[in-house]
């Protein structure tokens, strides 16, 4: 007589987003059940609204959140040799670089009420001083982690250190309708905790001269449309230019088509030259009937 053996549950750190274990359930796991957590640090290779809005409202137990954004500091360093100057950072160019990712974001993201919120909620965290953001003027980070720790954080005290692929995105954290695979590890013990908290610790004072404050967040934002003031008029000429941009024809003094002297030019003949034109650059050719 045989009998079937039961196979046995391996419980490992490793997880993916496979069946919902995705980062956000880890992390709303995490923060729900250890209200001694307060704080998160987390290095990331960029930022976006729908990730910090969706984990916001995860973090009301959290006293300070730090998240270090690694750019891409290649090309800085490239033009720093063909200039013949040994490269030591570029803080306000990664500044600049950082935060035109975030209007790029804002501009990029299918609007959502719950985007504008939690764009305006991150400016209030700032403000706050519950959030703070820094960028690395010399390194390009690939690495993405995350640390959440207690105030008295030692080797008697609960910390966790996940690391991985997943950036602070809806794709990283599994909540987008684009699904994408991640891989990550959880790790709890102290000395693997403290050494992640110690390499960011080192990597966050480096960004020290680059920190991004509510200020810039906001003058950045400012320069999106969640500004809120754009007059409906204002907004349909954009529209109308936007859609008829390859119609629209230049009026300065070195316009290709400004008639010889003695000529007459007529808006709806200039209209049927630029359609003309437009055609013949996309069809090699076009009728003119």
């Amino acid at each position: 007589m045989t009998t079937e053996s039961t196979p046995s549950i391996i419980h490992s750190n490793f997880f993916t987003n496979k069946n919902g274990n995705t980062l956000m359930k880890e992390f709303e796991g995490i923060l729900q059940h250890n209200q001694y957590i307060k704080n998160l640090d987390a290095v990331v290779g960029f930022l976006r609204a729908s990730g910090y809005f969706s984990l916001r409202p995860f973090l009301d137990n959290i006293n300070r959140v730090r998240i270090l954004i690694g750019i891409d500091v290649d090309k800085y360093i490239a033009q720093a040799a063909n200039q013949g100057r040994i490269f030591f950072g570029a803080e306000e160019e990664v500044r600049e670089e950082c935060l035109r990712k975030i209007r790029r974001d804002i501009e990029s993201s299918n609007y959502k009420k719950e985007v504008e919120d939690g764009m305006f909620q991150m400016i209030q965290d700032l403000i706050d001083g519950k959030l703070e953001l820094r960028a690395h003027p010399s390194k390009k980070i690939h690495a993405k982690l995350y640390i959440l720790y207690p105030d008295e954080f030692n080797q008697y005290s609960q910390g966790v250190a996940i690391t991985g692929s997943s950036n602070l995105s809806g794709n990283g954290l599994g909540i987008s309708e684009d699904k994408q695979y991640e891989f990550n590890v959880k790790l709890d013990r102290y000395d693997d905790v403290k050494f992640a908290k110690d390499e960011f610790e080192q990597l966050w004072k480096e960004a020290e001269g680059c920190a991004i404050t509510a200020e810039d967040v906001k003058a950045s934002v400012d320069r999106t449309y969640l500004k809120g003031d754009v007059k409906p008029y204002d907004l349909y000429i954009k529209m109308l230019m936007e859609y008829f941009s390859d119609r629209v024809l230049a009026t300065d003094d070195n316009n290709p088509f400004d008639m010889p002297e003695g000529y007459t030019k007529y808006d709806y003949q200039m209209d049927a030259v630029v359609e003309g034109y437009q055609k013949l650059i996309r069809y090699d050719g076009f009728f003119l009937a």
